[in-house]
């Protein structure tokens, strides 16, 4: 069973504790006790001096001596001679084997005598003479080690275990904070991968992981944004395509029981017409598709600009002669590096709207001019122009001023033109006034 993030974190920070503890504990055990030692043996010769001087002074008994050392850090113990220090087993463990026989061969007369134990002990020990009424005598001092030892490992020990459990819990507390927004982010995700892109986390971080939900509440409200344009633009296409073949469809019917040759003529126009309406729409569905997803290669090279305006205008001469539609036509030498063929749709649509918008008699200016290192094309109408509510719409797929949608066109035209103009780094803008008209400007 995988582990969840939470129980990760509490491990690794009770590891990085208790590892931390566990350093700290025999790094100050083994730096600290040299310093021990040196104070030990301090205390042991001074104590040694101040035990020789009230025996030697005031005839303390030996038993008081002990027993009044019994709760210290130290032990004292008396003897009559060299000879049954070396017996005695006690002190064993304490020295080498033979280390106190030098001392009872040269049966030493001196009054002090320091000896350090052996490891790892490393202690100092006196062995001291004194005189009394009933001759000399000696005694040793040394560390009680049981004392001296534990109450400092005691001390490290509680420190060490009271630090563990105050960071385990703190620990707990820092991972449930960690991790609380990290569940969040799961159940949000768990969310939109079932196709419930209405998810926002609130936020109050500010670390990377608040970064995190800031990015992940944008992509929701892209997927919901997406998610809206998948809907209209199934709704669009099916609506687009399904107004043709209903034509299509009546038509049919129709020309099934026709028996009048003129009639029957009429309806296959009909026929023929919606069928090219649906090829349109079905080939500009694909271009735009392939535009938005950039698998088209921009291949540019350089040509007139001017002349291929000019060669669309006279392309749908009998769209504006059958309006009987005015051009003003201005149109400086421009050769121009970009890819003629996906211009050459640009001019088209532009003018095609125009030509559609534009009443019988009307007048449709063109102008094509260069500013420093802009080309500047602007195709204006004299129509009956888009409201200020809707101009910001009409480069969207399927968008129709006439919502009827009874009008030609499948509203797909300015968005290809967009993109294309996009493509070449350039852009497109729209000026309008309803009763009066539209301009559109290309900028390149």
């Amino acid at each position: 069973m995988r582990k969840s993030i939470y129980v990760k974190l509490v491990l690794i920070f009770v590891f990085i504790i208790s590892i931390s503890n566990f350093i700290a504990f025999f790094s100050f055990y083994f730096t600290t006790a040299k310093k021990l030692r040196e104070d030990i043996g301090t205390e042991t010769v001074k104590l040694s001096k101040q035990i020789k001087d009230i025996c030697e002074s005031k005839n303390v008994p030996e038993s008081s001596i002990e027993a009044l050392l019994n709760d210290s850090y130290y032990n004292v113990k008396f003897y009559d001679n060299l000879s049954q220090i070396e017996a005695d087993a006690a002190l064993a463990r304490f020295f080498d084997e033979n280390a106190l026989k030098p001392l009872v061969q040269s049966n030493s007369e001196s009054n002090e005598i320091k000896l350090n134990t052996r490891a790892p002990f490393e202690l100092s020990i006196t062995v001291t003479r004194i005189n009394t009424s009933e001759g000399s005598k000696y005694f040793i001092v040394y560390p009680d080690l049981a004392k001296s030892l534990f109450g400092v490992r005691f001390l490290i020990m509680r420190v060490n275990s009271l630090a563990l459990i105050i960071g385990v819990i703190m620990t707990l507390l820092a991972a449930m904070i960690v991790t609380k927004p990290v569940k969040a982010l799961k159940a949000a995700t768990h969310r939109i991968a079932g196709g419930d892109f209405n998810v926002n986390i609130q936020n109050k971080r500010k670390d990377e992981i608040g970064q995190l939900i800031d990015d992940f509440n944008i992509m929701a409200k892209e997927l919901r944004g997406i998610e809206m344009l998948r809907n209209d633009f199934v709704t669009a296409v099916s609506h687009e395509f399904k107004t043709p073949l209903t034509s299509i469809e009546g038509y049919t019917k129709l020309l099934k029981d026709c028996k009048d040759d003129s009639e029957r003529n009429e309806y296959i126009e009909v026929i023929i017409e919606e069928t090219r309406r649906l090829s349109k729409l079905s080939s500009n569905i694909l271009q735009l598709n392939r535009l938005e997803n950039e698998n088209i290669s921009l291949h540019k090279e350089s040509f007139r600009l001017d002349e291929q305006i000019r060669r669309i205008v006279l392309l749908v001469e009998i769209k504006w002669t059958e309006k009987n539609i005015e051009l003003d036509i201005d149109l400086d030498e421009v050769v121009f590096n970009g890819n003629e063929q996906l211009l050459y749709q640009v001019w088209l649509n532009l003018f095609d709207n125009a030509i559609k918008f534009s009443p019988t008699g009307g007048k449709i200016s063109l102008s094509l001019e260069k500013e420093g290192s802009a080309v500047k094309f602007r195709i204006k109408d004299n129509g009956m122009g888009i409201a200020p509510e809707q101009k910001n719409r009409v480069f969207e797929k399927f968008y129709k001023g006439d919502r009827s949608r009874n009008s030609d066109g499948n509203g797909l035209g300015l968005s290809i033109a967009s993109k294309i103009v996009d493509m070449h780094g350039g852009e497109i803008k729209i000026d309008s006034e309803v009763g009066k008209g539209t301009e559109i400007c290309v900028v390149l």
